[in-house]
């Protein structure tokens, strides 16, 4: 019931046979993979109830400029749905839309602008559990290890730890995670593609073991731009979000600020004030962080989702 309150799309669902609905996430998550709409319009596809490829094409004709049509042309003579599905058996990519109440996660529903598909390999259930997220510098110091160490494997047997694979901090969140308890993976590329090369591996067992989970389409590379979407579920994701070190311009800040928009608790490290990685995280204490001195300062504020 929480979920059709929240869903911005319940009408649409509640209208649709379960026959339809699977027909319309097919349209939609082929469109998305086509990587060239808008948030608005990929909802559009949702609004108008679309479930034939020949009623996507005359929607794509009538929102799209001849340049959008044009791209759209082209997308679909090199790649069709059969193709994708291929695609998907091959690598055990598992396709989450927010019309489906049964994984989707409740937390995303919620969000501002909930990811309307999520690109997913591993265990589903996992995105039902109570997470926090943890994040922090690519060039992780021994004083960060060191907090993790200390803090992560309390934590970890309560909680899915969230994090995006990054070098730094990120991995090794994951790793801690991995021998402790449960993890999930966000990355700012498609599935198919691994950033950076050295977590190869850690990627593959994640998707096997644990869970990786993108907002981007399957082929999507490495670009700059594709990182805010994989901070924003990161944030959306999680009941509670931890920042281990941090510079003073971190992108962990812009996704500690994701956090607060959509009103989840932000922890954060202090660290000495001559050391430029902790600049970030005093700062966030600064304006209200609550900050962690040990697992159980985190344990005992998300005592509330324990029971």
């Amino acid at each position: 019931m929480l979920f059709e309150l929240s869903n911005p799309f319940q009408k649409t669902i509640v209208s649709l046979k379960a026959t339809e609905i699977v027909k319309l996430e097919r349209m939609l998550v082929y469109a998305h993979e086509a990587g060239i709409f808008t948030y608005q319009e990929l909802s559009g596809i949702i609004n108008a109830r679309i479930t034939e490829v020949k009623d996507l094409d005359g929607y794509v004709r009538n929102v799209g400029d001849a340049k959008k049509s044009l791209a759209w042309n082209r997308f679909r003579q090199k790649y069709s749905i059969a193709y994708y599905d291929g695609v998907y058996e091959s690598h055990q990519i598992q396709l989450i839309t927010i019309l489906n109440a049964d994984f989707y996660p409740f937390n995303l529903v919620n969000t501002y602008q909930p990811n309307l598909v999520l690109y997913c390999q591993g265990n589903l259930a996992l995105m039902k559990e109570t997470t926090l997220a943890v994040v922090g510098s690519r060039n992780m110091t021994n004083y960060g290890k060191g907090v993790m160490d200390h803090v992560l494997p309390r934590v970890a047997k309560e909680f899915v730890i969230v994090s995006g694979l990054a070098r730094g901090v990120d991995t090794y969140a994951h790793q801690v995670a991995m021998t402790r308890g449960r993890t999930i993976a966000v990355i700012g590329t498609g599935l198919l593609t691994t950033y950076p090369s050295e977590n190869k591996h850690i990627q593959a067992y994640l998707a096997k073991e644990q869970l990786v989970v993108s907002p981007l389409p399957t082929f999507a590379k490495v670009q700059r731009w594709h990182f805010p979407y994989r901070n924003l579920l990161i944030a959306g994701l999680s009941h509670a979000l931890l920042v281990v070190e941090a510079a003073d311009k971190s992108g962990s800040l812009i996704t500690a600020n994701y956090a607060l928009q959509e009103n989840r608790t932000v922890f954060a490290v202090p660290g000495s004030i001559l050391s430029s990685l902790s600049k970030g995280t005093n700062t966030l204490i600064r304006y209200g962080a609550s900050p962690v001195l040990d697992a159980s300062d985190i344990l005992t504020e998300m005592k509330m989702y324990l029971t």
